[in-house]
């Protein structure tokens, strides 16, 4: 029988491809249930199998010297920081030490990363063809600062994930204005550490005005948003007024809480209708607040009924799709019984009601006039990535 390091670097390369290199794959079945909700949930669980990846592919470079040509350019493709900090700094000074550095930092395609400061991170903004950068607990309060902008806009970067997020307005605007050209960006907002004061100055407190005015670099490029915020721990966000994003000339595709949309409350229907990105064609809307949805008792719902209405033509004229997701579920006067669960958490009688309930025949109908794909769907519940 041949030995593995006798075999010819075409197949060695087939087999790493085949049982070592592939990408991370879910269920069928779970990867149909999770809606962007829960895309960072989605995304810690493909970077801790990565993290398991890379070191594999590590161990295996230290083996021989074949090995390691044949993995070195595989490895640094995907890089993968997500255990320690420090573990950023130990990568930065060996790809500095590395005679071929320049030749590494061309393999880089993405990059998942903790992010104790922009400091730390700035420089893998400009590896020559990133493309997706994925950073963790990005909460810094000040801005980055260089000696002049000539760095705005010259990094490759269009695809930007931003979990567990407190940067402030100011460091959030900086870091925003790296990209040549936004495609894709994924916030998920942790209000608690963007909020405070510094100094002698006034409280700040998270707001959407103060997100869109640090994303407004990117509004001519940025085609997806994806906006989401740290689960709830207590009442706490200042989002009085709800999102506008009429300025994005090139936004297709929004997903995003309904705290976030509509705002604390109901905006006018005009103020809602002017902060539409004008090319929107897919809208996807979560309730993460028990306390605003009543879907199942056909209490309206006033942002979903007059976006369906013909009017909504004069300022998303591209609009196609609109899915709204909710925890929602029936009420049922019986006693709480763990035991009798289904395992979507409901009981026998609450899911019955669930599958036999319908979209209200009033929505149904004005989405068909308008040609809108509506779905609703109700007691969603969060996939648990832990049990995988």
């Amino acid at each position: 029988m041949a030995r593995i390091i006798d075999l010819a670097d075409e197949i060695l390369e087939m087999i790493f491809l085949q049982h070592l290199l592939r990408e991370p794959e879910l269920d069928a079945a779970l990867e149909k249930e999770i809606c962007f909700e829960a895309w960072t949930k989605k995304a810690m669980f493909i970077t801790k199998c990565t993290t398991k990846q890379c070191n594999t592919i590590a161990r295996l470079i230290l083996t021989c010297k074949r090995f390691h040509l044949l993995l070195q350019d595989f490895l640094y493709s995907n890089i993968t920081i997500a255990t320690s900090p420090e573990q950023l700094a130990q990568f930065t000074r060996t790809l500095a030490e590395s005679p071929n550095a320049d030749e590494l930092r061309a393999q880089t395609d993405t990059v998942t990363t903790l992010c104790r400061s922009a400091f730390e991170v700035w420089p893998l903004f400009w590896f020559p063809y990133v493309n997706s950068l994925q950073l963790i607990r990005f909460n810094d309060w000040s801005p980055l600062e260089f000696e002049d902008n000539d760095h705005y806009h010259t990094s490759t970067v269009e695809n930007l994930y931003l979990i567990d997020c407190g940067a402030s307005e100011g460091a959030l605007t900086e870091l925003f204005h790296w990209p040549k050209e936004l495609k894709s960006l994924h916030y998920e907002v942790e209000p608690g550490e963007w909020s405070g004061q510094v100094g002698g100055e006034d409280l700040r407190e998270w707001e959407c005005v103060a997100f869109v005015r640090a994303l407004s670099s990117q509004k001519t490029s940025l085609e997806r948003l994806v906006m989401t915020r740290t689960p709830l721990v207590h009442e706490g966000l200042s989002y009085s007024k709800s999102i506008n994003l009429s300025a994005f000339s090139g936004l297709k595709f929004l997903s995003i809480f309904h705290v976030f949309w509509v705002g604390f409350g109901w905006a006018n229907v005009e103020e809602l209708y002017s902060g539409l990105p004008p090319a929107l064609e897919e809208l996807e809307v979560f309730y993460d607040d028990p306390g605003y949805h009543d879907f199942m008792s056909g209490v309206d719902q006033p942002w979903l009924t007059t976006l369906l209405e013909d009017k909504r033509k004069e300022y998303v004229p591209k609009l196609k799709r609109i899915e709204v997701l909710t925890s929602e579920v029936p009420y049922v006067d019986e006693p709480y019984v763990p035991e009798e669960r289904l395992p979507n958490g409901l009981s026998v009688k609450e899911d019955e009601l669930v599958k036999a309930w319908k979209v209200p025949e009033v929505l149904r109908k004005q989405a068909e006039r308008t040609g809108i794909e509506l779905n609703i769907v109700i007691a969603y519940m969060s996939p648990d990535f832990s049990k995988i």
